[in-house]
This record gives C-alpha cells, structure tokens and sequence, in this order.
C-alpha cells in the first residue's frame, strides 16, 4: 500500500491502489494519488453536524484535551510544552482552499502485475522496467525530471532499495537469485517443490500473491489456470473459456468463486477436460511411506463404470506408467478425495499389489486412512470407503477384529 508525502497538507497519506482500466494482458492502475487540497469542494459541508456525536462539541474537544493532557503527564512529558487547538481552525481555512493535484502518477502493468511503465497525470511516461523471467530486473529507464519512482516492481509488491528483497506479505523474496529467503508456511503440501521455488518453477505463466501455495483453477479445456489463495484442498474451480482471462494468481477465492464452478459431473465437460484435469490433481501425491507421485509415473482417465468409481488397469507395457480410471459421477472430486483414491489405487494396487487375489484388498483401505487427505476428505467419500473397507475385510479376514485405528474411523464415518 503506497504512502505519499502530501504538501499541500504535510500529512502523510495512505492510498490503497486499485484498477481503473483493463484491456487484455494489461492493466492500468492508480498507484500514488491524493485528492488534492482543501475542501471547497467537499461533499459534506465541513460546518455540518456529526449525527454520531450526540454531546455538545466543546464538550466532547475539552473532554479529549484532558485524555491527551493526562497521557502526557502519565509519561512524564510536561504539559506546558503542548498546545492543543480544539476547535480545528484549519478547517477554516481548508473549506475556502481547492489546489489541484499535480503528483498522479499511474502504473501499467504486465500479465503478471509488474510495473512495465510509471505515467504521470499528462500520460507521460516518467519509468519503464523490464524483468527477466523470475523479477529479476533486466532493464530500467527514469525520466530524471520526474518526482516520482516507484518502488512496487516485480509482481508488483515493494522492494526495498537496500536490501533489494520484494516483501509478499509472508515471506521475502529476492528476485536476483529467484529464492525466497524462508521455507513456504504451506510446503507440508507440497514435498515435491522446494520449500524455497518461486511459483512451482512457471514464473512466467503464475503469480504468488502472498508468498503462499494455493488451490487449483482449470479452464472448460482443463487447462490448469493456476491458484487462488485458499490453499492446495477443496473441491477445483471451473472458469468458462470466456471468463478466464479473469483469473488472477493469488486472487481471493470468494471473488474465483463468483466467476468459476465447482467442478462436478454436472457442468458435463470434454473427456479430454477431465483427464487433464484429473492427472494435474493426482500429481504430487504423496504416499503413506512418503513417496511423492510424479507426472510420469501415473496416467489417469475418465471411464464410465457401473459398478466402481475407480479401477487400476495395471502398468502400461511400454511405458510402465501406472494406469488408473475414475468415474466422475460417483461422488465428489475434491482434492482430498481425488489423491486418497490415487492412493488406493496406485500405491495400494499398484505398488504394493494389494488386492483380492491376496485377500488383501481391504489394506488399500486402510492406506487411504493412513494417508494425509484422509482428514480432508467429504463425509459422503469416508463414508464410502470405511463401509466397502468393512465389507472386504469381514470376506478376507472374517473373525478377527478391525485393527483400533480403523475401527475408530469406521464407527466414526460409517452411515447405516
């Protein structure tokens, strides 16, 4: 949030940015303004009343006075060195005054929110910056008459001339080495990227509001779009091929909610859409002895089957990438849900060969409840998978009890 140094008032303002114009892959908006000075032209007349202040307003002055007076004293700072004017006469003179404001300066960004050029209220170009891949800059021109040079550059977030760390809000970040300078509070979700990788290595294409990993957004082509800052769980947003040119990095997850939908069978998209959208979701999952799944080890795709909602197809022959179908229309796909049946299937099935033939289909269960999306995933999800654990570990194991842990979850999530 910018400061400027007014001086027609001396005062120090605070004038939060906000966007005045867009056109596709720019943005143009106000960076370091004020209002001008003097009120003549106030909407408020200065002389009416406060309708908050019920008391007389000498009163309610001679009562702050004496607060102000009585801190003072209670910190040892003698009274008589301060003068207090109660009545505001600058006001007097303020409502006759309306200076305009000379120092309007604008910034245009680029599609990540750097500042590309700094103009002034005459459109003049006053600063044009450039950046390497990752914020470093690359290239920076000043109008050497200009009043104004701003300090908002990659991503547009403050970077401090001294120490040349960009501040994001819950970590610093050094352009010049492309690192941030402390672990992501968020890495327990991401053990496949260093705790310490600007925006998943795709500096060009994403954006990290807040120095924070966030949830996915797909477009109707299943296109991943990026994140907004809810974090990495939940249930995937949809943006329209006409809309998604609204999606920011970062952006709040109320406002994507607004303009995406939830991903669910009923928005009907491609086979090719789901697939995309399935694979980018289940990559990155991580197993219960720690292994984090990568993209070339696994390929998931959508099928419509009656009788499961997931199915492992065993290893491709050429490939050996472990092969995985979903139904979508089962229950919802939430991450949670999404990457606890990539468990099932790949690491119970798959890796561990768990299944029926060894009667020993109900410990991919017991996988699912071991692994980290359990506690995240819906009631409906738990539901499902504690009812089938039971019924396969009563045919497989028959007498013998449900080990604690799993009987636990099972009278906790099972729905008669």
């Amino acid at each position: 949030m910018p400061y400027y140094q007014s001086n027609t008032l001396k005062h120090a303002l605070c004038s939060n940015s906000f966007p005045l114009s867009r056109s596709e892959g720019e943005v143009l908006e106000r960076i370091c303004s004020k209002l001008g000075g003097g009120l003549d032209k106030a909407i408020v007349p200065v002389d009416s009343s406060v309708v908050a202040i019920e008391e007389p307003y000498a009163t309610r002055a001679g009562e702050l006075q004496d607060m102000v007076l009585r801190n003072m004293d209670c910190v040892n700072i003698n009274s008589e060195y301060t003068t207090i004017d109660s009545h505001f006469s600058i006001l007097d003179y303020l409502k006759t005054v309306n200076n305009p404001e000379n120092n309007l300066y604008f910034y245009h960004s680029d599609h990540l929110g750097s500042s590309s050029f700094i103009t002034d209220a005459d459109g003049i170009v006053s600063q044009h910056l450039q950046y390497l891949p990752y914020g470093e800059l690359f290239a920076e021109q000043r109008d050497n008459t200009a009043r104004y040079y701003t300090p908002y550059k990659f991503s547009g977030k403050e970077k401090d001339e001294e120490t040349g760390y960009s501040y994001f809000g819950a970590r610093y970040y050094m352009s010049d080495v492309s690192v941030w300078l402390s672990v992501d509070p968020m890495a327990d979700d991401y053990p496949h990227l260093s705790p310490y990788n600007y925006c998943e290595n795709k500096p060009i294409v994403l954006i990290d509001k807040y120095g924070l990993s966030t949830s996915p957004v797909f477009d109707e082509a299943g296109t991943y779009l990026g994140t907004d800052n809810e974090g990495f769980k939940g249930t995937p947003l949809i943006f329209s091929q006409k809309d998604k040119d609204k999606f920011k990095q970062g952006m709040d997850h109320k406002e994507a909610q607004k303009i995406g939908k939830e991903f669910s069978p009923n928005l009907r998209l491609g086979k090719d859409a789901l697939n995309k959208i399935f694979n980018k979701i289940i990559e990155g999952t991580i197993f219960p002895n720690g292994h984090v799944l990568k993209s070339n080890e696994f390929e998931a795709h959508v099928e419509n089957m009656p009788t499961a909602n997931a199915r492992y197809n065993g290893r491709n022959q050429k490939t050996r990438e472990h092969d995985v179908s979903l139904d979508i229309g089962d229950y919802e796909w939430t991450v949670e849900n999404i990457r606890a049946t990539a468990v099932h299937e790949i690491y119970g099935h798959g890796i561990k060969n768990w299944g029926d033939d060894s009667k020993s289909h109900h410990k991919c269960y017991f996988s699912e409840i071991d692994s980290k999306y359990w506690s995240g995933s819906t009631e409906r999800y738990k539901n499902h998978c504690v009812k089938n654990m039971w019924g396969y570990y009563s045919k497989e194991i028959r007498v013998k009890p449900l080990p604690k842990k799993y009987d636990v979850e099972y009278r906790k999530n099972i729905r008669r």
